[in-house]
């Protein structure tokens, strides 16, 4: 059984990571029982964790489900216990700063997934490349080689189940490239700017309502910029993330005269996985651009 620990109340959080791990276990076996100690900043890469190291490894998840990801922060008990992890997987590039931050204060090993991405994929200011189902591969062989390193007993085990994940992120991205073939360059309007690592994959051009801040309300002028661009590329359907208020986008659609779907971000931890939530998000876009 895979092992996901969540801190998610305070009393919890004033254990510490530790004091999770031996909560989480089946008959309060050790830590060393448990299996490499594994923190992930948040659901991407505790899925990822769980896929790569299987039966092996025990995940705390340091986003609590329906925590927002951006937002985490980290206390001070919290801080000093990511010490005891043998591995801390999490997203750099400012994505979680208290993130960054606490790794900075321990001496702990750990793998930044944006170490995955090839310099010509590189989005600035955007951290989302779990939306790539081939870079969530590369972060898959990354993340096997690193519990390889604190765990070699279990090195065959972690490069098969990397090896695995791979070929399910293969599988999922020709889906992708499949049903949108008809796509490219299509126009992908969105609420929130989340998307742009699945947009270059696929050949779409993303354009952002509000920009990569998701709490951000759009002026009246970015508004009617996105409204003219809309038209000028036929876009047929405004995209609004599941976590974000829906009235942004209803405002713009109804000015444009086209429809509304859902994307998910998949920055929460959702209610299916990760492969489902990805192929929900891809019947969306296949039905919403237009596409030849």
């Amino acid at each position: 059984m895979k092992k996901r620990l969540f801190p998610v109340a305070v009393a919890v959080l004033a254990l510490g990571l530790t004091g999770c791990a031996g909560a989480g276990s089946q008959s309060g076996q050790s830590s060393e029982a448990a299996g490499v100690k594994v923190a992930a900043s948040f659901y991407p890469m505790a899925y990822l964790a769980e896929e790569i190291g299987g039966d092996a490894v025990t995940v705390t998840d340091l986003t609590p489900p329906g925590g927002d990801a951006h937002e985490l922060e980290i206390s001070p008990k919290q801080v000093a216990e990511l010490g005891n992890q043998d591995l801390v997987l999490y997203l750099g590039s400012g994505f979680q700063p208290a993130v960054e931050e606490a790794v900075a204060m321990q001496e702990v090993p750990t793998l930044d997934a944006m170490d995955a991405v090839k310099e010509d994929q590189l989005r600035e200011g955007d951290a989302h490349i779990w939306l790539n189902p081939m870079i969530m591969a590369e972060i898959g062989d990354l993340t096997a080689e690193r519990l390889s390193e604190t765990d070699p007993n279990h090195a065959e085990t972690f490069a098969h189940n990397a090896k695995e994940f791979r070929t399910k992120m293969e599988a999922l991205d020709s889906k992708y490239r499949e049903e949108l073939a008809g796509c490219a360059g299509a126009t992908l309007v969105t609420s929130h700017e989340a998307f742009g690592y699945l947009a270059d994959a696929y050949s779409l051009e993303q354009i952002g309502i509000t920009g990569i801040n998701p709490e951000a309300e759009p002026s009246p002028k970015r508004l009617r910029e996105v409204e003219k661009i809309a038209k000028e590329h036929d876009a047929t359907t405004i995209f609004f993330e599941s976590t974000a208020a829906q009235t942004t986008a209803d405002r713009l659609a109804e000015a444009v005269g086209v429809k509304t779907a859902q994307l998910n971000p998949i920055e929460g931890t959702p209610e299916q996985d990760f492969v489902t939530v990805m192929e929900t998000n891809l019947s969306a876009l296949s039905g919403g651009l237009n596409c030849k």
